[in-house]
């Protein structure tokens, strides 16, 4: 198996080799396999649906029975119904064996028979590890999963005046809840973290990390997203989802400078994603 690459030059050679095919009478479309179907591999299969299913058929493989374990069942729903209208194959029940060169060998989890399925271009999201430098290059004692065990004030367990958070930090709420590996979760701690750190540093009191779940919000090409918050009582599917999440996003983003730049670099795709909307299946 080839040492992961950035997906965007092989799609592009890709999709070469399929216009020579096509220019010379053979060929069909090509096949690309997203393995796992959390929020990334979901987002991504769509993405790559909008953006290349005149040459090219997406297929969803997820080990259990259904994608998106942690998310709302609004956001299950809806991304399922986008799945389908983009061409989406979802492909539960299914664990990856092997991969070579142009294809993909799974297995059944229900069953047990294995089968080999065409994939030209193999984008991997499924699960999450904690970077192992952590534990390698800098020593510090971690769980079985590799992250860093941190109490409630988001102190690293055994360590003097260190602090973790994100997908690298074993973490818990003041309930003793886990706290999700999310961005949105991240930004949360941060906040502690922040306080906490000027606090050790100044003598002051430390708080509690206090996690509250505002909602979830997932993209599902030019056009499309699902948003769902029981904090503001929202559900929106669509373009207007799609809407409301980059508006959230943007305002959400650190400095002005990186606020512009990211709404220059929307409005310069906004033609495209308009005509992208204007295709979005029904």
């Amino acid at each position: 198996v080839e040492p992961a690459q950035p997906p965007r030059p092989r799609l592009h050679q890709l999709r070469l080799k399929r216009a020579a095919a096509a220019a010379g009478g053979g060929g069909g479309k090509a096949s690309i396999a997203v393995v796992g179907g959390g929020y990334s591999g979901v987002e991504l299969a769509c993405s790559l649906a909008d953006t290349h299913k005149s040459w090219a058929e997406v297929k969803l493989f997820q080990r259990s029975d259904n994608v998106l374990p942690g998310a709302t069942r609004y956001g299950r729903t809806t991304s399922r119904q986008e799945m389908q209208a983009r061409g989406v194959t979802l492909m539960t029940h299914s664990a990856i064996l092997s991969l070579d060169e142009e294809s993909l060998t799974y297995k059944k989890t229900e069953g047990g028979e294995e089968h080999t399925e065409p994939a030209h271009i193999v984008v991997w999201t499924g699960g999450m590890q904690a970077n192992s430098m952590v534990r390698s290059q800098l020593g510090f004692k971690t769980n079985q999963q590799g992250r860093l065990p941190v109490d409630l004030f988001l102190r690293v367990r055994g360590e003097e005046g260190v602090y973790a958070l994100g997908d690298i930090a074993d973490s818990t709420d003041h309930l003793g809840d886990a706290v999700p590996r999310t961005a949105a979760a991240a930004l949360q701690q941060s906040e502690t973290l922040a306080w906490n750190l000027h606090a050790s540093l100044t003598y002051g009191v430390p708080v509690k990390f206090r996690y509250q779940d505002l909602g979830e919000m997932m993209t599902h090409g030019a056009g499309g997203a699902s948003v769902a918050s029981a904090v503001f009582g929202l559900k929106a599917s669509g373009p207007l989802a799609a809407a409301i999440r980059r508006a959230t996003y943007l305002l959400r983003m650190p400095g002005l400078q990186h606020k512009a730049q990211v709404a220059g670099s929307w409005a310069r795709r906004l033609p495209s994603d308009l005509q992208k909307i204007l295709q979005r299946p029904q």
